[in-house]
């Protein structure tokens, strides 16, 4: 139940800054096929597969789910590097320097985002950044 709310939450960080992306959860062994029939631009968030604990200086155990979140776009068939690139600085402006702004401001334990660049994804060469990065699961403390 803990991480259903942490994925509530993710959408709707997404959703408030950028509602034009359309949103799924995706199963690990799943993400591609339900990624290929959704709307663009696509946001599809990873599932949880695992955690991290820690104890904070009064004793109490913290959880912390990772999150890998993918931001696409659909790109030409048989568009090149440069043409990649200009689509993944459009999802930066939109909505990954954005979402980062507002990670920081509401959820200050988040300090190590990474961002992966893939290759060309599914079968309609779509192009995207890959966020990872750590957040206290909702109701994590014990």
């Amino acid at each position: 139940m803990a991480n259903t709310k942490t994925y509530e939450t993710i959408r709707a960080l997404v959703a408030e800054i950028a509602p034009e992306y359309s949103f799924i959860f995706a199963n690990v062994n799943m993400a591609n096929v339900r990624a290929d029939d959704a709307h663009f631009p696509l946001a599809y968030l990873e599932e949880m597969t695992g955690a991290t604990y820690a104890v904070d200086q009064y004793g109490r155990v913290r959880k912390f789910a990772p999150i890998e979140i993918y931001f696409l776009r659909r790109a030409p068939m048989q568009g090149e590097a440069v043409g990649r690139d200009e689509i993944r600085a459009q999802i930066e402006a939109e909505v990954v320097h954005p979402l980062i702004a507002t990670l920081a401001n509401r959820y200050p334990t988040i300090n190590n985002i990474t961002a992966d660049y893939p290759p060309a994804l599914f079968d309609d060469n779509d192009v995207g950044i890959c966020l990872r990065f750590q957040i206290e699961v909702e109701g994590g403390i014990c």
